[in-house]
């Protein structure tokens, strides 16, 4: 009787090791046994992101390497239902386009005007007075420059005077120092007012006048305007050329 008993318990545990055995052999599904947490995705990424019954997590050590290829992550992408900025090379906190920057052109207009204005006087000024039957007919020398010589070292010194201003102007220096703004005004007027003078009017006498004061503004604006730039100071400075000219015109036309 006692051996009875332990023949068939020793059946039973080897019927039970063969069934442990043979389930484990099947492909270790002890479904029955709770290994994880509920409501933890066990798919792949692109199926637990589209499905919203169940929360994404990273649950594994190369779904986390995914995430951590960027950089950082924008407050616009952890928001929900919200698309970041397809915009190439725009901000997340930025999606707007950029605004044109329209500081050059400012520039550009600001230059074209300072230049334009110098040399639209000059030009009407030699429009009106520039011709001149008594300087043709004066015997000048070889050296002595011809009527269409004046007229381009003139629009020379327009040009430059100009350009010298908006040097200038764009440094600030007419807001820091207002006497710059008006020798530069004095001398561009002295200078036009040369031509309707002495080969409109035919007061030489007046034209020596002058050139004498046109020499001295000039003398004074490129002082002034080298202390603000440089450059500016220089390009006045080549404008002295046109004072002498003008002074030695003027005085050959007096001891004609």
């Amino acid at each position: 009787m006692t051996k009875s008993r332990l023949f068939r318990l020793l059946i039973s545990a080897v019927l039970v090791a063969a069934l442990f055995l043979s389930t484990a052999d099947a492909g270790e599904d002890f479904s029955w046994i709770p290994m994880s947490k509920p409501g933890t995705c066990q798919g792949s990424i692109a199926e637990c992101m589209a499905d919203g019954t169940g929360e994404f997590e990273m649950d594994s050590e190369v779904n986390r390497r995914i995430l951590a290829t960027t950089k950082y992550i924008s407050y616009g992408a952890l928001q929900a239902n919200n698309v970041p900025c397809s915009r190439r090379g725009a901000s997340y906190y930025n999606c707007r386009p950029a605004k044109e920057n329209r500081r050059g052109a400012r520039g550009f207009r600001s230059l074209s005007v300072a230049v334009a204005f110098p040399l639209s006087l000059a030009l009407l000024d030699i429009f009106y007075f520039g011709s001149s039957n008594r300087y043709r007919s004066l015997h000048k020398p070889f050296y002595f420059p011809p009527l269409w010589a004046l007229h381009a070292a003139c629009l020379a010194t327009a040009l430059l005077s100009g350009l010298s201003a908006w040097l200038v102007w764009a440094d600030g220096g007419f807001h820091r120092n207002p006497t710059a703004l008006i020798l530069y005004l004095g001398q561009l007027a002295i200078s036009l007012g040369w031509y309707p003078v002495v080969l409109g009017a035919g007061a030489i006498r007046v034209g020596l006048v002058l050139c004498g004061a046109l020499f001295g503004v000039l003398v004074g604006c490129t002082r002034i305007f080298r202390n603000m730039n440089p450059i500016a100071g220089d390009l006045v400075k080549a404008c002295l050329v046109w004072a002498v000219l003008l002074s030695v015109v003027n005085i050959r036309l007096v001891y004609q």
